[in-house]
């Protein structure tokens, strides 16, 4: 990932700068095994490195990469960086092949309000057990307390 390369971080210090607790989404991302979702933007646009990438060159590739071109150069300051080792592959087309070969924001909105879709739906799913859940337990509960009513010796 060209952002890692010209920080000259490891992804474990740019996965945690971005707030990772582990850094497998990062190495998904580079080995193309997926595409940066709309958390992995919503944590660039967080974090300190948004005010020094363009965010249109993040998410379509296109116009310069860096707002300042010395703006790389100001991370040396920041702790637990060192060389990535994956300076010299290549990375993934989308990555850096041309605007055709990359998610576009549209896409990715789309993505993104499908995911919330389906976790609605899956929320409201789980809400309506909980609701049954709580009926038995309440069942269970007063059937209890009839029982320990009926024990001997009470």
């Amino acid at each position: 990932m060209q952002i890692i390369d010209t920080l000259g971080v490891t992804p474990n210090a740019f996965a945690n700068h971005l707030g990772y607790a582990r850094s497998q989404t990062i190495y998904d991302i580079l080995k193309g095994k997926s595409l940066p979702s709309f958390d992995f933007f919503d944590r660039f646009s967080r974090s300190p490195y948004a005010a020094r990438f363009h965010t249109e060159w993040l998410v379509s590739g296109r116009g310069p990469m860096l707002k300042d071109e010395s703006a790389a150069a100001d991370y040396a300051a920041l702790p637990g960086q060192l060389t990535s080792p994956l300076a010299s592959e290549q990375a993934p087309a989308y990555l850096t092949g041309p605007a055709t070969d990359q998610p576009d924001l549209a896409s990715l909105l789309q993505a993104k309000n499908e995911l919330i879709a389906s976790q609605q739906a899956q929320i409201a799913l789980l809400n309506d057990r909980d609701r049954i859940m709580q009926a038995r337990i309440e069942a269970l509960e007063s059937k209890l307390r009839r029982l320990e009513e009926n024990l001997p010796g009470r």
